[in-house]
């Protein structure tokens, strides 16, 4: 860089427009390429993790179209709930397995359910390997954990 350069003047050096949202731009520190992009009202400047200002446009445009088709990049997905996971794979299991079999999966699935609820794992990728050893555990020791058909009823509060 020209060491005669405003800071300005380098902040506009290396910008790449790929369309009318997405630039392409390197700061001074870093030399990978960054991509700045406005959605849901708020500016974006996430790095591409690359030095390749090919890799760099390739990325780029990917996400332009993201843009365009209403995917907000950004957006990071949530990991599924124990309970919702145990309740889909017992759907999907109804067409595949018998009656008997379904329910001996759907006893041994809602322990887990509610041992991981037990525990305050509430999501599947918060279930490790120790965690599954834990509920393996419980049942040779304690037995299973109580399953709660029915939401707690609230006591009124006495004055």
């Amino acid at each position: 860089m020209d060491p005669t350069m405003t800071i300005a003047d380098a902040s506009t050096a290396e910008r790449v427009r790929i369309s009318d949202r997405v630039v392409l731009f390197q700061t001074g520190r870093s030399p990978n390429w960054y991509c700045q992009y406005n959605a849901d009202g708020r500016q974006h400047k996430p790095s591409l993790k690359t030095t390749n200002l090919k890799q760099a446009r390739m990325l780029a445009k990917r996400l332009d179209a993201q843009l365009t088709l209403g995917m907000n990049p950004e957006q990071r997905k949530r990991s599924v709930t124990v309970e919702l996971a145990v309740n889909k794979y017992l759907e999907s299991q109804k067409v595949h397995i018998g009656a008997k079999t379904i329910v001996l999966y759907t006893r041994d699935l809602l322990q887990f359910a509610a041992f991981s609820s037990e525990e305050r794992v509430t999501r599947l990728d918060a279930a490790t390997a120790e965690h599954l050893e834990a509920f393996e555990a419980r049942l040779r020791t304690k037995g299973p954990p109580r399953i709660r058909r029915y939401p707690k009823k609230n006591k009124p509060e006495e004055e």
